[in-house]
């Protein structure tokens, strides 16, 4: 039997989005754009919980971007035009931008696990999920021009497992037990084209129709043991 859910995210409601325009504009504050933030979510909840979907999301209602919650809440990062374009069938028609480090990076704040906290809260029925985007959305579209506040690539991968490791660890203290990592189909086809003579292995696929590598599978559980964490956690999902 094959099994099936949703991912994460939803299309945001008209009042959200007006909000979030409102507090671009000034015209309103952190707390008002919340507390819009807080009812949404509320009802993306009762939706997914009437059709019995089996792990509740928030919808990410409050990011930018499926990506955004995790660059936003990293002090070093900046943007930089990367090497995904969009185009009709004569033209490029914009290239967007990508993450690169900039400064050494530290998470200043939580990234997804006050947002779990919250929807664990209005959660009935179903498990409580929260989305991250994964180590590979945060080079593989730069390459060397990813790093340039770090000597090489090493030392900012191992600020980026520091990260993880953190949020990991804050994420299982609340409680969590279902972490979607995701990544991008050209994030895949880089790491197949420079890691899968090495590994030797192929790519296992996950729930949303992309495929993410075996080795950060690997990597990923290593890094929930290394947090030392309470056994209860439950599955880490990528």
């Amino acid at each position: 039997m094959n099994r099936v859910e949703h991912v994460g995210s939803f299309v945001r409601p008209e009042k959200l989005l007006n909000a979030v325009r409102e507090r671009k504009a000034g015209r309103i504050d952190d707390a008002e754009l919340k507390a819009v933030q807080d009812e949404a979510i509320r009802d993306i909840v009762a939706f997914q919980e009437s059709i019995g979907l089996p792990s509740i999301t928030d919808g990410e209602f409050r990011r930018r971007s499926w990506s955004a919650g995790f660059i936003d809440a990293i002090d070093g990062f900046g943007l930089r035009d990367g090497t995904l374009s969009f185009r009709d069938e004569t033209r490029v028609i914009g290239v967007a931008a990508s993450p690169y480090a900039k400064a050494p990076l530290k998470r200043k704040k939580r990234i997804v696990a006050d947002d779990y906290r919250f929807l664990k809260s209005v959660v009935k029925r179903g498990v409580p999920k929260v989305t991250m985007a994964a180590p590979d959305v945060m080079h593989y579209f730069l390459g060397p021009k990813a790093f340039d506040a770090y000597k090489d690539r090493e030392a900012f991968f191992a600020d980026l497992v520091k990260i993880y490791r953190q949020e990991i660890r804050d994420l299982a203290a609340d409680g969590g037990q279902v972490l979607f990592v995701g990544t991008k189909k050209q994030a895949r086809d880089a790491v197949m084209l420079s890691q899968l003579r090495r590994i030797r292995r192929g790519f296992v696929p996950n729930v949303f129709g992309f495929l993410v590598p075996v080795f950060f599978v690997h990597h990923l559980i290593n890094l929930v043991r290394a947090c030392a964490v309470k056994s209860t956690m439950g599955t880490t999902r990528a």
